[in-house]
């Protein structure tokens, strides 16, 4: 994932984000949640065979199932995985019917590419999703700039999967805790 990296900008105060900004009252309705998750997980599938994230397989699946809570929420642009872990670990989700990629159209519940116009639909979708892992207290994902961003205005505790290795979850601080902050 050497692409659409998000900038490591400089630390904001805790809770920066729900300082300035309050969810408007489409979010709200479409959120499906009363109250924000403490655990949330975002597993983000790649764009196509150039993406290669790493997290996303079986074993993976299985050990971050045993080792959160069954309150955990899960975030992810593969709807198949709304009923793996709601069904194997109780774990809650949006269930949306489909998601599709802000910017190339490809719709990850179909695995085509369709005629696309972004409208406020996928919009406020997309916004729930980011809210909830905004909102979180602790998030793991894998790479991804949609949970790295969501992590960073509120300071969000977070680890970055990276998947398994000899049999143990491999988990890793986001980029800006191990590197430090880009400089503007």
């Amino acid at each position: 994932a050497q692409m659409n990296t998000y900038p490591r900008w400089p630390p904001v105060p805790d809770n920066f984000f729900t300082t300035y900004y309050e969810p408007t009252d489409a979010l709200l309705k479409v959120l499906p949640w009363q109250e924000p998750p403490k655990v949330v997980v975002h597993l983000r599938w790649p764009d196509g065979a150039y993406d290669k994230r790493t997290g996303l397989d079986n074993a993976t699946y299985d050990a971050l199932g045993e080792m959160l809570p069954t309150d955990t929420f899960l975030v992810t642009n593969n709807v198949q995985l709304y009923e793996r872990f709601g069904g194997k670990y109780g774990w809650k989700s949006s269930q949306w019917k489909h998601v599709t990629h802000s910017a190339l159209g490809f719709d990850f519940a179909t695995h085509h590419i369709t005629p696309y116009k972004f409208n406020a639909d996928m919009n406020i979708q997309l916004y729930s999703d980011w809210y909830s892992i905004l909102r979180a207290e602790k998030v793991y994902h894998t790479f991804s700039d949609f949970s790295l961003s969501a992590v960073h205005w509120m300071n969000v505790e977070s680890k970055t999967i990276l998947g398994m290795e000899d049999g143990k979850l491999q988990l890793v601080d986001d980029p800006w805790k191990r590197d430090g902050w880009t400089e503007p």
